[in-house]
């Protein structure tokens, strides 16, 4: 791991932490009347509701600037290929991670469905609820900066192409060791299909998000909130469930080690995608 990503990483440590000690820190007691004994903790929903569209802002900017000032260099490098060279590619990713995680832990301390609420005292209710809002405001950095760098000029290898249904049965049949390797493109066919299911799941997640925080200063129905909620609320189990296949499938089956390999460090043996990337290595040495 170079330098750079060793300070990539140190800084995704330090938005972590942040953002957890912002989450703790603002949901202290404090008192609004002394002569009643009443108190209450900082919402940062609230409080800071408009950090959410600036966030997004900020996404888009730096994904412009991104496209703007992206640097070409040789995809083959020695014994190497870069994959995931770029270490926007390598923080978006890992933003992404950090938030969803944030999200869901956050959304199990509060409790939905059939998971009961696992905090009772305020100051818990009040870190789980700053917590959901931090990891909204790095969510949402990294989804609107993905879209604009890669969809404004950028990549679409990592759409899918027809015929990946079949071809994903096919690499399943692979794995387990009933079938031959498929030509493969820079992504798999499995990567690809995941993508559409991550978007599609994380798009209704975003839009009754949305409608459940504009609760705060617009006045919505009562009927359109509580089925925001229930909607939110059942596609976060599919998140969960997503999160849990994409951890197993991308970081634990041997198979899949030298692609998470090339997510934390950019590169892949020329030889492993020679063999296992037919297609794009055909694509780029020329």
């Amino acid at each position: 791991m170079n330098n750079k990503r060793i300070l990539a990483t140190a800084s995704l440590l330090l938005i972590t932490v942040g953002a957890v000690l912002i989450a703790q820190t603002t949901a202290n007691l404090y008192s609004i009347s002394k002569a009643f004994e009443s108190y209450t903790y900082e919402l940062l929903f609230d409080s800071l509701s408009w950090l959410i569209p600036l966030s997004v802002a900020g996404g888009i900017a730096t994904g412009w600037i991104r496209r703007r000032v992206k640097k070409t260099e040789p995809i083959i490098q020695g014994n190497r290929v870069l994959r995931h060279p770029t270490l926007g590619t390598f923080l978006e990713h890992w933003m992404h991670m950090i938030g969803v995680i944030f999200l869901l832990i956050s959304g199990m301390l509060l409790g939905f469905f059939f998971i009961p609420r696992l905090l009772e005292s305020p100051e818990g209710i009040g870190f789980a609820m700053n917590l959901h809002f931090m990891g909204v405001l790095i969510f949402l950095f990294a989804g609107s900066y993905h879209l604009t760098n890669h969809f404004i000029g950028g990549s679409k290898d990592i759409l899918p192409k027809k015929g990946d249904i079949t071809q994903s049965i096919q690499e399943t049949m692979y794995v387990i060791g009933m079938g031959d390797l498929p030509e493969e493109k820079k992504y798999e066919a499995i990567e690809r299909l995941e993508y559409v299911g991550w978007a599609a799941l994380l798009a209704v997640i975003t839009v009754t998000g949305a409608i459940k925080v504009s609760e705060y200063f617009l006045d919505f129905s009562g009927g359109l909130v509580q089925a925001s909620t229930f909607i939110h609320d059942f596609f976060a189990l599919f998140i969960g469930l997503l999160l849990i296949v994409h951890i197993i499938t991308a970081a634990i089956i041997p198979s899949s080690w030298p692609m998470f390999k090339s997510m934390l460090f950019g590169s892949m043996s020329r030889e492993y995608v020679e063999e296992h990337h037919s297609k794009w290595y055909e694509k780029i040495k020329k």
